[in-house]
């Protein structure tokens, strides 16, 4: 019996040539396990490249066991399966439909609902446009689709809002990610394996992702600590997903277990052959080494297809020289069109690095002789406006120096004007206020003298009445003067007296004035 093994294309498109080795290498190791572990058998293996189909009917391989991703798409776990059927060429593993189905979100999520397998609510985004037309729950991790689930559940992260979501998101989608976004939920990340087919199959025991960092960096798949119940209903949930999906012959559902329910948020329809994978370490758990493994699924395969297995025949041996001479062919042309390829790509770069510089070179000529052309009409016209300017300037300072000094004469002569105004209403003022003031002297003196004729006259005329009273008979004084200091002779003189004094004040007073 025929087994091929079939291993990834050796691309440097998608990898830098270090990393596609080390994938490569990884690859090996593991072909070369499984070349062990299936010793009796004839084991040849291949790389996914578009012969594929003609060597293996060329070399009548009976049944195939897949480590490759696509050729054409190297995401696409179901063109080899494609491939096959077409082909009517047995294999292990699940179908194209059964890994169509467990690799699209919205076609498991609506499985999941509808046979009410509890699930955390997830959607799938490859640009923002798509992610924004998520309904999302926060807390949420967002994730690599495209990666395993142990490499998915490494690089996940936690955001608990819409902008933290669009910041994880937005650097991701440039590396050309897409996206699975999921609902957070309490409890322990767990692995549960399934081999065989229909009433055959058997539940491998669950597996948690724990870090262990004895063995580096990373997640890794350990022994799960959970309680015999949640055991039981994770196993039972496992062999229900593996049937609805239509899966075949082996695979991982992973699951968030919490003492509560069991929630399904993914599967693994084609999970990893590596010695160290989650499914060797199920395996080894249930008892079976790595070498079991592989002849279980073989046998499940063997049984499920109706082959027939004749053993080891011992044949191949030319065959599986000339397969790996082709597959060194492969990977040293590989290499000598990616480096050629790069050699184009960067005499290309540079030829149109230098066309772009000389178109932009001439451009920006262009622009800069536009540029000082514009700059100098610009120059010579604000020279003219600022000439203008100044002529306008200079002839309105000219007219102003002119205005001012008209304003100045009319003000001198105004204040001249003023001045004399003034002086001859100050000399008027001074000789009227002469004129007052000896019309004033004339009168005071005038009033003077009628004052002292006045007073001569008042003394006479006492002087006349008292010698009357001496003259005439004796009457009552107070009958003619009325009653002063007893009415005596002597009182009416000193008050007579008195008057001529005040009389006399005044008529200093009138002479100071």
């Amino acid at each position: 019996m025929r087994i091929g093994i079939i291993k990834d294309n050796y691309r440097i498109d998608s990898l830098s040539e270090d990393l596609l080795k080390q994938k490569e290498k990884e690859q090996e190791k593991v072909a070369r396990a499984m070349e062990e572990a299936l010793s009796e058998y004839d084991v040849i293996d291949y790389i996914f490249d578009e012969h594929l189909g003609d060597k293996l009917k060329e070399d009548k391989i009976d049944l195939v066991l897949n480590l490759a991703k696509g050729n054409l798409d190297p995401n696409d776990d179901g063109e080899l399966p494609s491939l096959l059927n077409s082909l009517d060429i047995a294999y292990a593993g699940s179908n194209a439909m059964g890994m169509g189905i467990a690799s699209d979100v919205s076609l498991l999520t609506a499985i999941l609902t509808r046979n009410d397998i509890p699930h955390p609510k997830m959607g799938v985004a490859e640009n923002p446009v798509a992610l924004s037309g998520l309904s999302v729950e926060y807390p949420s991790v967002v994730m690599n689709n495209s990666s395993d689930l142990l490499d998915s559940r490494e690089e996940g992260s936690l955001v608990v809002s819409g902008e933290e979501l669009f910041e994880e998101a937005t650097p991701r989608f440039a590396k050309g990610e897409e996206l699975l976004v999921m609902e957070s939920l309490e409890g322990q990340d767990v692995l549960v394996a399934v081999l065989g087919n229909g009433d055959e199959k058997e539940v491998l025991p669950p597996l948690a992702l724990v870090e262990a960092p004895e063995r580096g960096e990373g997640i890794y798949a350990a022994p799960a600590d959970l309680k015999d119940t949640p055991v039981n209903e994770a196993k039972a949930v496992a062999a229900k997903v593996f049937d609805l999906l239509q899966l075949r012959d082996y695979g991982i559902i992973a699951m968030r277990v919490n003492d509560k329910k069991v929630y399904v948020y993914g599967v693994d329809s084609a999970p990893d052959f590596h010695p160290d994978g989650p499914l060797a370490a199920a395996a080894k758990e249930e008892g079976k080494n790595y070498d079991e493994l592989i002849q279980k699924i073989v046998d499940i395969a063997v049984k499920r297809e109706g082959l027939k297995n004749d053993g080891k025949k011992g044949d191949v041996d030319a065959l599986r020289e000339k397969r790996h001479k082709e597959q060194e062919e492969a990977r040293k042309k590989a290499r000598e069109d990616y480096r050629h390829r790069m050699k184009q790509e960067a005499k290309r770069s540079i030829d149109d690095f230098q066309d772009e510089a000389k178109r932009k070179s001439a451009e920006y000529k262009a622009k800069a002789s536009r540029e000082s052309d514009r700059f100098k009409d610009n120059a010579q016209s604000a020279m003219d406006s600022a000439e203008a300017k100044a002529y306008e300037w200079r002839d309105r300072a000219s007219d102003a120096m002119d205005d001012a000094e008209t304003k100045a004469y009319e003000w001198r002569d105004r204040a001249e004007d003023k001045a004399y105004e003034l002086k001859d209403s100050a000399e008027a003022t001074a000789q009227d206020a002469k004129n007052k003031a000896e019309e004033f002297k004339r009168r005071a003196a005038q009033k003077k003298d009628d004052t002292v004729d006045y007073l001569v006259r008042y003394a006479e005329e006492a002087e006349e009445a008292e010698r009357r009273e001496n003259d005439a008979p004796e009457v009552n004084d107070n009958a003619v003067y009325g009653a002063v200091n007893g009415g005596s002779a002597d009182a009416r003189y000193r008050a007579l007296e008195r008057r001529v004094h005040a009389l006399e004040e005044r008529l200093r007073l009138l002479e100071n004035r």
